[in-house]
């Protein structure tokens, strides 16, 4: 019994390292669009979606080691409570690291650090009143996978924390 399970483990992982294929190699970059659901607390809603875009350059890259990437990420989001509009933006460098899993498939995690600013405006009887505005360091984290429609085209979701709880995206490598 105790064979049959060890050969059994043995072509299980032997399969899956034969089918996965890194599909990012030193050099490489993409551009992605994002979309995602920001964070809200009690009382706070969502009026526009997170929309994200990120810029990669893989530095490191190995077909059972996975690959490493450089890049830059910028995200707007807006949202309100009651009548106070409330802005966020996170603009910074990126790290991001991929795996490969399957020829097609990928699971990932990144990290953001950067310039945060969050801002509201009371529009009610005292119209355009600032009463918050404050400029910080920023920081995010996010695990996702990619799926690869073509070696060009990749699309994929991530949950992390940060500027929004869950994510998609639309990448196009070069």
């Amino acid at each position: 019994m105790k064979q049959l399970l060890s050969i059994l483990t043995f072509l299980l992982l032997a399969t899956t390292v034969s089918f996965a294929q890194n599909n990012f190699y030193p050099g490489d970059m993409a551009f992605s669009l994002e979309l995602g659901i920001p964070h809200t607390d009690d009382g706070i809603r969502m009026v526009t979606p997170a929309f994200g875009a990120q810029f990669e350059y893989t530095v490191m890259g190995h077909e059972l080691s996975g690959s490493l990437s450089v890049g830059a990420f910028a995200s707007y989001d807006a949202q309100r409570m009651d009548t106070v509009p409330i802005t966020e933006v996170l603009v910074g460098p990126m790290l991001t690291y991929r795996y490969p899993i399957l020829d097609k498939f990928d699971v990932f995690a990144k990290v953001i650090l950067g310039y945060y600013s969050i801002s509201a405006k009371f529009t009610g009887e005292y119209s355009g009143d600032l009463i918050f505005d404050k400029k910080m360091f920023g920081r995010a984290a996010y695990i996702g996978g990619s799926y690869y429609l073509s070696d060009k085209i990749s699309v994929g979701v991530d949950v992390g924390y940060g500027f929004y709880m869950l994510g998609a995206h639309l990448s196009y490598k070069f």
